[in-house]
């Protein structure tokens, strides 16, 4: 679980890697699908999840799904994950466990 200074700086990372997502050339096309609240809700949900938060629930996953990963994306998402995540202020060893966490949903999150 997050320490104190990692949970304070959450939602600043949530709000970093939601910016960083939408300027980026790569993944800005796979967001522009949805609506803009729901595009904040699945980028802090995506953080939360990274940090050791509950699991993302199965309709998260389906509309992710929906909007049509693929792996070189998905590689993208990981490393502006970790840069907002540091960005923030959030300890290197919890940027490492949310890398793996978010990781381990690429099955679920990336079109076969």
């Amino acid at each position: 679980m997050p320490g104190t200074g990692d949970a304070a700086a959450i939602g600043e990372a949530s709000s970093i890697f939601l910016d960083r997502i939408l300027a980026d050339p790569m993944l800005r096309p796979h967001w522009v699908v949805l609506d803009e609240a729901r595009v904040r809700r699945s980028a802090r949900s995506f953080v939360i999840q990274g940090i050791g938060g509950p699991d993302i629930e199965l309709g998260d996953l389906e509309t992710r799904r929906a909007i049509g990963l693929d792996d070189a994306s998905y590689d993208r998402l990981e490393e502006l994950l970790a840069q907002s995540l540091r960005d923030a202020g959030v300890s290197d060893g919890m940027v490492e466990l949310a890398v793996r966490r978010v990781e381990e949903l690429r099955a679920h999150l990336v079109l076969g």
